[in-house]
């Protein structure tokens, strides 16, 4: 087959046919394309069409035609259809968090190019430590990306019609970089957490960062400025002498004013609009509503525990003449802050609510967030490799504009990402709490890699009661163990116990490295692995030695 792209009609209408070159097409296609990023796909006889306005709208196309040819591959024939499509959201986003996982350079590509293939057209970047500044000395991770590598995402995120908006915080969750002593006089009181928003120095800093950032990335038309959660403002010697909202409006605003004339929209989170941690009075709070009319204010809400999606300060800010994007809750985002798989039915709660929402209040964007570490002194929390179910949820329903049914969901993604089919996959619901079951982990036919990382991470749910079991079995039997009086036939129980329980633990340790080492760095897997198995080493230690006491 062939393929033709041109502009027609003299306006940016966009053509691929696909068939014998000119036979078979329909004409007058293209105003049937309702919207920006809009297409229309006819699949006829001899010849297959995608029409739309915009060359975004003739990549959705395609992507959906690529999803049809797929399928048939299963059924063996192409059905003669014809679909009008268009994007309820214009921007749908996903964030990829690198401070709590380092992927590769390569990995990091291939995380994009699945994102494409299910129309989502942005990555909101939070990089921290993970980029090699020259401004900012001895900050880097192990495997931080140098501009080159970031240059490189972005030119094939920009072949897959992804943007790339990079986060740099302006004034708290900088401890990554204030707790280092050399840039010890930029904190607040001293607190490595947050800047003193009356520092200009550090100011400067941030500007400096912010700058080699925009560089790595160029030609993006947004900059994540952060600006949420500064809750030791007013604390130092000069700010006491100003209120919060003075200090905060202060620095957010010259952070705004500098990434507008450095030609891009800032964003910003907007808790403190709403006053959500209560850092300063209401009345204060409401005085910083004039910096969410300079940059899009980005409003996060995650309906802990699946309760709560409801959004009630919408309303009032797209009122006061502000642009909102919708920020929900992929992953990272409870009830434990230390999981290793998303629980589904709850993030899938908080997004549904989210797409629908952004839909019936005409929202420009919807990115749903993916924290990897809540702050840098935190351990890791869920691999993004391990969110795809949310993440594809989010994918539909922001594209659709409204919830879907989440068991009949699952179904779907299982079928269509991993390519199981005829198994019960309503275990991957619960993946979060226990370990996928056999039969269902040998199923997968696609995306094989991620599928290991997944059921083995779902072990570690075992893994957490068996530790638990090990522990009380210790408590039990610890003052007879300790004054050796306990009986062979409960000694050789609680060394079977131990023995069952060290050989599983090598066996789990073998399969999450060996599924993690395909995505990120050693250094990466390296902490994921301690943060999760670790203190097994401290509890293996005590109970042989009150073994040894007892034997």
């Amino acid at each position: 087959p062939s393929m033709e792209v041109r502009p027609a009609d003299g306006v940016a209408n966009c053509f691929a046919v696909m068939g014998p070159r000119g036979g078979g097409r329909r004409e007058g296609m293209v105003s049937a394309s309702r919207s920006r990023q809009g297409y229309v796909l006819w699949v006829g006889k001899e010849c297959v069409q995608v029409s739309a306005r915009d060359c975004d709208g003739l990549w959705w196309g395609l992507v959906t035609l690529r999803q049809m040819v797929e399928q048939a591959q299963s059924c063996g024939w192409l059905p003669e259809v014809e679909i009008h499509d268009w994007p309820a959201v214009p921007l749908r986003g996903v964030h990829l968090d690198l401070k709590g996982y380092q992927p590769t350079l390569k990995a990091m590509i291939d995380f994009a190019r699945v994102l494409s293939t299910h129309k989502i057209n942005v990555i909101l970047l939070e990089i921290e430590d993970r980029m090699v500044f020259k401004s900012v000395h001895g900050l880097a991770a192990d495997g931080a990306f140098d501009c080159s590598d970031l240059r490189r995402f972005a030119d094939e995120c920009r072949s897959l019609f992804i943007e790339v908006i990079p986060k740099v915080q302006c004034l708290a969750h900088v401890d990554y970089l204030l707790k280092h002593e050399r840039y010890s006089r930029f904190r607040e009181a001293g607190h490595p957490y947050q800047y003193c928003p009356r520092n200009e120095g550090g100011l400067e800093l941030w500007k400096d960062m912010a700058r080699e950032v925009m560089a790595a990335l160029p030609g993006g038309r947004y900059f994540h400025i952060g600006a949420d959660e500064p809750e030791n403002l007013g604390e130092c010697k000069v700010c006491k002498k100003h209120s919060k909202a003075d200090s905060y409006m202060h620095r957010v605003a010259k952070c705004i004013d500098f990434v507008a004339s450095a030609g891009r929209r800032p964003v910003m989170w907007d808790d403190i609009l709403r006053n959500l941690h209560q850092h300063m009075s209401n009345e204060e709070a409401r005085r910083t509503w004039e910096l969410g009319r300079k940059a899009v204010l980005m409003y996060w809400a995650y309906g802990y525990g699946g309760k709560g999606n409801e959004f009630p300060f919408l309303p009032a800010y797209l009122d006061a003449g502000m642009e909102v994007w919708g920020a929900s809750g992929a992953s990272g985002c409870g009830p434990s802050w230390i999981q290793d798989i998303p629980p589904f039915e709850e993030r899938a709660a908080n997004i549904g609510a989210w797409a629908e929402t952004a839909a019936r209040f005409g929202l420009h964007g919807l990115m749903h967030t993916g924290w990897t570490r809540i702050a840098s002194a935190d351990p890791p929390a869920e691999p993004q490799e391990a969110c795809w179910l949310p993440i594809l949820y989010g994918a539909e329903t922001t594209w659709g504009g409204g919830r879907v049914e989440g068991g009949a969901w699952v179904k779907k993604a299982a079928r269509g990402f991993w390519r199981i089919a005829g198994e019960n996959v309503a275990p991957l619901m619960s993946a979060h709490e226990r370990e996928l079951p056999a039969d269902l982990r040998a199923a997968a036919r696609r995306q094989q890699d991620r599928w290991a990382l997944l059921c083995a991470l779902s072990e570690i749910a075992t893994h957490r009661e068996e530790r638990g079991r090990l522990v009380e079995c210790w408590q039990m039997y610890r003052h007879p163990l300790r004054y050796g009086r306990l009986a062979d036939y409960r000694l050789k129980t609680v060394c079977g116990n131990l023995e069952q329980f060290e050989r599983r633990r090598k066996e789990r340790i073998r399969r999450v490295k060996a599924a993690m080492e395909k995505f990120y760095t050693p250094a990466t897997v390296s902490e994921f692995l301690e943060s999760r198995f670790g203190v097994d080493e401290d509890i293996i230690a005590s109970v042989r030695n009150l073994l040894r006491k007892a034997s």
